[in-house]
Formats: C-alpha cells, sequence, structure tokens
C-alpha cells in the first residue's frame, strides 16, 4: 500500500479523471505502472478546446482563429481590418429551428450583434428604425436593406481627401493651425442623402475624443434649480423643464454668443433682484433656449417670444444693459422662426440703445464698480458680435460707421478683474476678435440697407484683410487648435473663419484676379487657389461636426458652414468642378435642424432651386429630395409650418449677391422651388428629356 501510494504521487491531478480499470486492477495488485502508462491515460483525455460561438466576419472569411472579443478581435486588431458580427453564428445548437420562438430569437441574436460592432451613432440609427417598425423581424430587414443599399458608401478604409495643390499645400505647411492638413478620416458617410439618419461617427486622428461624442451631460447649475420661474414669467412652463433649457444655452451656445455676463445673471435670477436680471430677459432668453434645446419646442419658444415682444411694445422697459441683451433674444428667436423682419426691427432697437449707453464710444466710459464693468464689457462685445453675425447673413451693414467698442473685450487681459466665472468660456474673445475682422469686409462690401449694385473689389483690402484673418489664426491657444481636445463651438470658430474668407474672396473669385495675396508665397496664392484650400477645410469642418457632435446639431450657428460649403459646392465662380456630395452634405445638416428651426426649411429649400438652376441635380432629384425632409417629420405630433418666405431676407445665393442682392434673398429664391413644384404638380409629362430643368 505504501508502494502504491508513493506511485499515486507521481501523477499529474487530471480534471476530470475517466475511471480506469487498468489502473485500478495495477493499484490493487501492486503492480509498478510505468511513464508509459501515464502518457497513455494523457492521451485518452485531450485538453477540451476553447470555443468561440460567434466569430467575426473577417476571420470567418479568411478561415482564421477569432478570439471574438467585441468591438475588433486580437486578430482584426493584428491586420488592421476593419472587425464587424454581422453574420450569423455557425453554433446554433443553442435553438432548434422547430422550436417555438427560435426564429424570433435568432432575428434578435442577429440584430444584437448588428448593434454591438458598429460605432454608436451608426446603432443610433438602428434603434431609430426599431422603434418605427415595431417588429424586430422588419427592422431587421429594414436595417440590413439600408446597411447593403448602393447608396449607401461603407468604407472599408479611410475617406482619403483629394491631393491638395501647391497654394493649398503651402498653407498647410505655413498656417497649419486654419489648414492642417486633410488626413483620411474614418468615417461612413451617405453622400446620396438617400437615408434620412444623420452621419455615422468613427475615430480617427482629427475627430477622436477621449468622451464618446455627444455624450457627455449637461450639468444643471444649482441656481437654475432653484428657481421658481412663475415669478419671471407668466407662460405655463415647469421649473425642471425651464432649469434643462437654461442649462443647455449656457453650456451650447452661450459661449459663442456672449450676449451678458451669465454669472452676474444667474445670482440675481436666483435672488430675484433686478439689477442683471429682469422679466422681459428672463423671457427673451427663454424663448432662445427652448427653441434650441428641446425637440418639437418651437410652440413653448413662441409663446415666450409673444410675452417678451408684448412687454417691449407696451412701453415697460427702460434702457439697461439686460434689455440690450433680451432685444437680441428676440432678435434671434424672430430670425430662426423666420421673421426677418422682425429680427431686424429688434437688433436696431437694440444698437440705437447701446449707444445711448455709451458702449460704442470712442472713449471708453468710466464704470468704477467691477460688476458694472463686467457686465458692460460682455454687453458690449456680444452686442458688437451679434450685429457682425446677423450682417454677415443678411450682407448689411448693421452697425454703420460705429466703431467696435472702445471698453476691452470680456476675458482679455485688460479685463481680468474678477476671476473667470463657471459659464464664461475663454473662446469668446477670439470669436469677438474674428467678429471685428468680419466688420471690415461687412462694412466694405456691404450698406444699411440691401443694394442691387454690383462690389467693388479692391485688391489692396482684400489682401490686407487676408493677412488679418491668417495673423489672427496663428494666435489661437491650443485649445483650439483641431484635435481631440477641441469643442464644438471650436469647430464653429473655424467654420466661421473659412466661411469669412470665402465671403471676403468672393468679388475676386468672380473677376478671375489672379494676382497674390500672400506677396511673401513661393506659389502663385491667388484668391481663388485660397477659396478652393478654404472649401475643402470647410467640407472636413461640416462632416466632422454632424458626425462628432451628433446631439450638438441641436444649435443652429454652425449652419453657416452648411451655406457656405453648399454654395461652394455650385458650379459657378470658383472655377473648380462641381461637388453634389458637399451640396448633399450641407443639405443633411439643415435637415437635423428641421423641424426645430423652420428656417431651416426655407434655407433648404432655396438651396435646391440654386442646384437646380445650375444643373447640379435635376428637377426630379430636388423634388424627390424635398420629400425626405417633409416626410421624415410624418410621426410628429404637430410639426410647425414654413416661415413666411416674404419675411425671411437673408442671402442665399452667395455668387448672386454680387450683382444682385435682392434676387439673392432666401424668400426670391425658395419662391422659385415653390413655382418649380407648383408647375410639376401641373404638368402631365413630368419626364424631362434633357435630365433637368433650369429655373429662370
Amino acid at each position: 500500500m505504501p508502494e502504491s501510494t508513493s506511485m499515486d504521487r507521481k501523477y499529474k491531478p487530471i480534471r476530470p479523471a475517466f475511471p480506469s480499470p487498468t489502473a485500478a486492477s495495477d493499484a490493487d495488485s501492486g503492480t509498478k505502472s510505468s511513464s508509459n502508462d501515464s502518457s497513455q491515460t494523457n492521451t485518452l483525455l485531450p485538453r477540451k478546446r476553447i470555443q468561440v460561438k460567434v466569430a467575426c466576419d473577417a476571420c470567418r472569411a479568411k478561415k482564421s482563429a477569432c478570439d471574438g472579443k467585441r468591438p475588433t478581435c486580437a486578430a482584426c486588431e493584428r491586420r488592421g481590418s476593419v472587425c464587424t458580427f454581422v453574420r450569423r453564428g455557425i453554433d446554433s445548437s443553442d435553438s432548434s429551428p422547430s422550436a417555438p420562438g427560435a426564429d424570433r430569437n435568432t432575428d434578435a441574436s442577429e440584430l444584437l450583434g448588428l448593434l454591438t460592432s458598429v460605432p454608436p451613432a451608426i446603432a443610433a440609427g438602428f434603434l431609430e428604425d426599431i422603434k418605427d417598425q415595431g417588429d424586430i423581424s422588419s427592422a431587421l430587414a429594414q436595417i440590413k436593406q439600408r446597411r447593403d443599399a448602393p447608396g449607401i458608401v461603407e468604407v472599408s478604409q479611410p475617406l482619403v481627401p483629394p491631393d491638395q495643390g501647391a497654394v493649398e499645400f503651402e498653407l498647410m505647411c505655413r498656417q497649419p493651425i486654419m489648414y492642417p492638413p486633410l488626413v483620411a478620416l474614418d468615417l461612413t458617410l451617405d453622400p446620396t442623402i438617400g437615408s434620412s439618419k444623420k452621419l455615422t461617427w468613427a475615430p480617427s486622428d482629427e475627430d477622436s475624443v477621449a468622451v464618446p461624442p455627444n455624450e457627455s451631460t449637461s450639468s444643471i447649475d444649482p441656481r437654475l434649480s432653484a428657481v421658481d420661474m412663475a415669478v419671471w414669467t407668466k407662460v405655463l412652463v415647469s421649473n425642471e423643464d425651464a432649469a434643462q433649457a437654461l442649462a443647455w444655452y449656457f453650456e451650447t451656445d452661450h459661449p459663442v454668443l456672449g450676449l451678458f455676463d451669465a454669472d452676474l445673471f444667474l445670482e440675481d435670477l436666483s435672488l430675484y433682484n433686478t439689477r442683471f436680471c429682469t422679466e422681459f430677459m428672463v423671457n427673451a432668453l427663454s424663448s432662445w433656449a427652448f427653441m434650441s434645446s428641446l425637440a418639437h419646442a418651437v410652440e413653448l419658444g413662441e409663446s415666450f417670444l409673444l410675452e417678451a415682444t408684448g412687454m417691449w411694445e407696451r412701453g415697460e422697459e427702460v434702457d439697461s444693459l439686460p434689455t440690450v441683451a433680451a432685444l437680441q433674444f428676440v432678435s434671434l428667436t424672430a430670425d430662426i422662426l423666420g421673421k426677418g423682419h422682425q429680427a431686424l426691427e429688434y437688433l436696431r432697437h437694440a444698437v440705437q440703445m447701446g449707444q445711448r449707453l455709451g458702449l460704442f464710444d470712442v472713449v471708453a466710459p468710466a464704470i468704477t464698480d467691477p460688476s458694472d464693468f463686467k457686465a458692460a464689457c460682455q454687453c458690449a462685445w456680444g452686442l458688437f458680435s451679434y450685429a457682425n453675425l446677423h450682417g454677415f447673413h443678411y450682407q448689411r451693414n448693421e452697425l454703420g460707421t460705429l466703431p467696435p467698442p472702445a471698453l476691452p473685450i470680456p476675458h482679455s487681459p485688460a479685463s481680468l478683474l474678477v476671476h473667470e466665472a463657471r459659464h464664461q468660456s475663454a473662446i469668446f474673445p477670439y470669436f469677438a476678435q474674428l467678429w471685428a475682422i468680419v466688420q471690415g469686409i461687412v462694412s466694405r462690401y456691404c450698406s444699411v440697407d440691401q443694394l442691387a449694385e454690383p462690389l467693388e473689389p479692391n485688391h489692396h483690402f482684400v489682401r490686407s484683410t487676408m493677412q488679418r484673418l491668417l495673423h489672427w489664426g496663428a494666435q489661437l491657444p491650443l485649445s483650439l487648435v483641431r484635435g481631440n481636445r477641441i469643442t464644438h463651438q471650436g469647430i464653429t470658430l473655424h467654420i466661421m473663419f473659412h466661411s469669412a474668407v470665402l465671403f471676403g474672396l468672393r468679388p475676386l473669385v468672380s473677376e478671375a484676379n489672379h494676382a497674390s495675396l500672400m506677396p511673401d508665397s513661393e506659389t502663385l496664392c491667388t484668391a481663388q487657389e485660397i477659396s478652393r484650400a478654404s472649401a475643402n477645410q470647410l467640407r472636413r469642418l461640416v462632416t466632422i461636426y454632424q458626425s462628432q457632435f451628433f446631439r450638438n446639431t441641436l444649435s443652429i450657428l454652425w449652419h453657416t458652414g452648411c451655406l457656405y460649403l453648399a454654395n461652394a459646392a455650385m458650379p459657378s465662380l470658383t472655377g473648380q468642378p462641381a461637388q453634389v456630395s458637399d451640396l448633399y452634405l450641407a443639405l443633411a445638416g439643415y435637415r437635423s435642424l428641421y423641424p426645430q428651426y423652420p428656417v431651416a426649411l426655407t434655407i433648404y429649400k432655396g438651396l435646391l432651386a440654386i442646384a437646380v438652376a445650375r444643373r447640379l441635380v435635376t428637377q426630379q432629384e430636388a423634388l424627390a429630395t424635398m420629400e425626405i425632409i417633409q416626410n421624415r417629420q410624418s410621426g410628429a405630433t404637430s410639426p410647425p409650418p414654413p416661415p413666411d418666405p416674404s419675411t425671411t431676407c437673408f442671402i442665399v445665393d452667395l455668387d448672386l449677391a454680387l450683382t444682385d442682392q435682392a434676387n439673392a434673398r432666401i424668400d426670391r429664391v425658395a419662391q422659385k422651388f415653390d413655382d418649380m413644384v407648383m408647375f410639376d404638380e401641373f404638368t402631365v409629362n413630368r419626364a424631362d428629356v434633357d435630365g433637368g430643368v433650369a429655373i429662370h
């Protein structure tokens, strides 16, 4: 027995061990087991192979081993290929086809594989399809149809940008902040506008972030949570909804607009003081906040707008900094509702009141109180910035001969009397500096009223303006350089820069001026070449904004990029081939803004009318495209009607505006599309022989 015990210790522990009669008899008889017997026993018990139930598509196609790790298996990560788990697993032993509910379980498993193998933005689009269908099998079929449709370009390799010219290459080398190299962008795009879903996101060098895009939650300031809105407004709204809408504004739009000092406002709002906060301002701000933060909140935003305009028309307001800010919010809300004349009227009231308060004096007013000084600086530069933003879109010089404020720009070294507050962003000073340059362009090209007169381009003025823009861009801090730390406000800043470049260079481009605008350059930096470089950058910026900052597409302030990108895509002044994909990209941006912003529909129609007139798309394609934006609101409870075209009057046809601003306005251009629709409805033969109908 001791011999048997000592021999048992020679065996390595085996789990599980099958009963072996031979080994048992040897142990009873005291027979000495050999090492050969041990090896023979091990061969009878092979180690169980770890099986992966569902291998990825790439490993399945190559018939290679796959560890099944998601979202990317080790083999695909080693090969650098895209890893997807779309096909059904081979092992289907868990469910029998004949079992009840097996088909449904199989569809659910495949659907789960689809959702877990794609980026978050694509998964969000799939979930919308599931919600629309209400049935797993139908939703799966629709998702697979959308995925396999020929119009959807699903790229396994990053989207490679076009080769840049010599001028663009020099700009990338000498101005890398504003003209960074257009590296490949790993995105899945829909260039045919055939899908109502938003652009999808996948991380790459320029648009990768540590936190998934649009997943950040807006923190509500405790001062907002404690406010009883019934004290400030007669509009029936819950305190929770008001706090969320105002918090969204402070997070999203305030760093760009900066119309008032947020912390002084919030302090008085929570303490019910009226020094930096008034009922008029609360109602006006709420009208904009609800329009830009909550889907289908147009009616509530209009209620706040009616309350605010009623207070102004009754003469209840006096000259004050909160009143100046409130007038601008009324102008903003009226603008996005398509009430252009009302927007212009309230902006002019704000400018006139700012003059009376000394905000545009050549010598800065003497203000001793630190809070009053801080509020005056913010209000003055907020009014200056919004007036130039408005004039930029309307091509109207809203400030006339008024100079920039003599008060220091908020949060610049000259104005830092107090520490930077929580809601004041360091990005606003750079917006204010950019609008100071834009004011020079607007005052040179535009008058107080829109005139149907040709612009007189001046080469020396354009060259000096271009130098100012490039110098401004070179001074941006690292936090505003396009990379993995930039915010959506930073992308908006870059969008405004390149839109300003295209606006300033357009007169020289129209006359084919081939003089160099950069005297120290090694290449011939003409207006055409610089415009082409900015258009390429604008395409990248609009793509990144729609894909990476999915949640922030609710803000309309970035739509300037869509407008200028669509105009750059038209086959006209730039001399480069038409880019129908750029037009569709811009239209996708406006689809994301409708119906929350009713004016987006009018812009959408206007751009389609221009595209048909210049034969970029056919009439039938334009009508089919228009149905997309209208049909995507079929499930809405009460979609707002489009704005009256006669009151929406900012410029949408940028080329035509060089010679005829009146007919370049959105109301005139959109009317052409309406005429085309009416003609199509009353025409029997709707097929065009020549492939397109031009609108004259």
